[in-house]
This record gives structure tokens, C-alpha cells and sequence, in this order.
């Protein structure tokens, strides 16, 4: 059973990446690898990433499907994994 949602959240986190979740585990797992300096921890970063993206393509698959054009109008201006704006001209 397919978990399919009833409506497209665009506010929040989810002005900044269409996954903040995941962006907040590859995160952790990122530090994870940095604090311990281990190999190990630094392979299963990369097959998280794997599977995350695996499973980010086929969400955004269901998704596409259920909300048409809202979803396409959304995935246009929202990045995949995260926004980051350059800064503005500090005192000009």
C-alpha cells in the first residue's frame, strides 16, 4: 500500500528542499562520519545516499502523479535537496 498524501506541504522546511527529512539524516550521517573518522560509518554515508536518492526518485514519481501541476510547479522552484541563497549586499 502505497502511502500517497492527501495534500502538497510547501511551507515550512519544505520552502527550502522538497526533502527536509532526508537532508537532516544525510546530515547527521555526514557528521557521524567526520566525529568518528571511521570507514565503516563513511561507506554506510554512501549507501544511505544511495538509497535516499532511490527513494526520493520514486516519491517524487507517486507525487508527480497525484498533484499534476502543482507538484510540477513546486518541484520548479523548490531544489531537491536544499535551497542555499548567496548572501545579499551587506551595507550597499
Amino acid at each position: 500500500m502505497a502511502l500517497t498524501p492527501d495534500y502538497l506541504l510547501q511551507s515550512g522546511p519544505y520552502r527550502y528542499s522538497r526533502n527536509p527529512m532526508y537532508v537532516a539524516e544525510a546530515a547527521m550521517w555526514a557528521g557521524w562520519t567526520l566525529l568518528l573518522a571511521s570507514p565503516t560509518v563513511a561507506g554506510a554515508t554512501a549507501l544511505l545516499g544511495l538509497g535516499l536518492s532511490r527513494a526520493v526518485t520514486l516519491e517524487e514519481e507517486a507525487l508527480a502523479a497525484r498533484f499534476g501541476k502543482t507538484w510540477q510547479e513546486y518541484a520548479a522552484q523548490t531544489p531537491r535537496w536544499l535551497r542555499i541563497k548567496p548572501p545579499g549586499n551587506v551595507g550597499h
